[in-house]
């Protein structure tokens, strides 16, 4: 049995970041901090889409400043690629 893990403590970007990662398998979530201004919170599609699909406004790169705004835009392009393909 694993042994629970002690002394261990996330970030709420780092938890965010882990379910983001595995909401979004297709997805390459990145969580970068830097300087102020900067884009921090990365979303790289595994594989690109399709022509109809970037007409339909699905990115392979999305930027944004926070995990909620990167985990929202991602699921809108998730639910369009449902349809578009």
């Amino acid at each position: 049995m694993d042994e629970p893990l002690t002394g261990v403590t996330l970030t709420r970007e780092e938890r965010l970041l882990a379910v983001l990662q595995a909401t979004y398998p297709g997805w390459e979530i990145i969580y970068q901090p830097g300087k102020d201004g900067e884009l921090p919170w990365l979303a790289r599609r595994r594989t690109p889409p399709s022509e109809a699909q970037r007409r339909a406004g699905i990115r392979e790169l999305v930027y944004r400043t926070t995990g909620e705004a990167l985990g929202s835009a991602v699921a809108g392009m998730v639910e369009i690629a449902h349809y578009v393909h």
